[in-house]
């Protein structure tokens, strides 16, 4: 046990370490990321890294892809590529605590909630970074209007397809685990992700902060754009993305949990 701590803080230095060195993550990030990687490699091993990997990585280049691509719509983000500590806590946090659950009670259930919990971030993180790609226009849900691309609570196509692709990198990443039924580890993990990811992006249209900027008078998430003060037009002020990408993690794990117990 001592000795799997003790990797699992080697483990989580190094990731830290790297991922500031790859510019995936800030100083405060990287810190974060380290005692998170601590505690779920000195806890559960490969079994709860290689999922929290499946979600950091890929997501992490892809941000970093589409920065190069799409900068002009990058920036009406809150925050750049780099992902700070709120960013990791909001996304893998949960991931943390579950894993402390886990190594107490050792239920089936957990793992699936943490993978549920993942497979939702992770669809959210691939719609966004994927739909970004797409030169069409998506559509906001709340209007079924055609809006610029990187508004919040805005869909395409090929941003919801995307989303079922960062679901389906988690359920392979979970897969070697799984004991049970792999028809219905399929089913609650795709299902975790996509009700996540459909949640993120109705909090993200009916209450994210949102302001206009104006200079350019683009929507935004950021407060300064064009080098001066925006004005919020919509969204609750206390409501930012890191607030909806945690209720998006929270959403994945619930629905794990409830589509659990029904299935079973």
């Amino acid at each position: 046990m001592a000795s799997q701590i003790f990797a699992g803080v080697v483990f989580g230095a190094l990731a830290g370490f790297i991922s500031h060195r790859f510019r995936f993550l800030s100083k405060s990030g990287a810190s974060a990321a380290g005692v998170l990687g601590a505690v779920t490699f000195g806890l559960g091993g490969w079994q709860w890294t290689v999922p929290m990997l499946g979600f950091f990585l890929p997501a992490s280049i892809l941000s970093k892809f589409v920065q190069t691509r799409r900068s002009n719509i990058v920036e009406l983000f809150e925050k750049d590529s780099k992902r700070d500590a709120i960013q990791v806590l909001v996304n893998g946090g949960i991931g943390g605590i579950l894993v402390i659950v886990w190594k107490c009670i050792d239920q089936e259930t957990v793992y699936l909630a943490y993978l549920g919990a993942l497979s939702a971030v992770t669809a959210d993180t691939f719609a966004t970074e994927i739909g970004i790609l797409s030169s069409g226009q998506p559509i906001l849900l709340t209007t079924l209007k055609k809006v610029e691309a990187g508004t919040s609570g805005a869909v395409s196509i090929i941003g919801t397809l995307g989303g079922w692709l960062g679901s389906v990198c988690i359920i392979f990443c979970g897969l070697p685990w799984q004991s049970g039924s792999r028809v219905m580890y399929v089913v609650i993990i795709l299902s975790a992700g996509i009700i996540g990811s459909f949640v993120d992006s109705i909090l993200g249209a009916l209450v994210q902060k949102q302001y206009q900027c104006a200079c350019c008078g683009r929507t935004t998430e950021r407060e300064i754009h064009c080098h001066v003060p925006a004005r919020q037009v919509r969204g609750k002020t206390f409501i930012n993305n890191d607030v909806v990408n945690l209720c998006c993690s929270l959403t994945g794990l619930f629905t794990a949990i409830v589509l659990k117990i029904i299935i079973s």
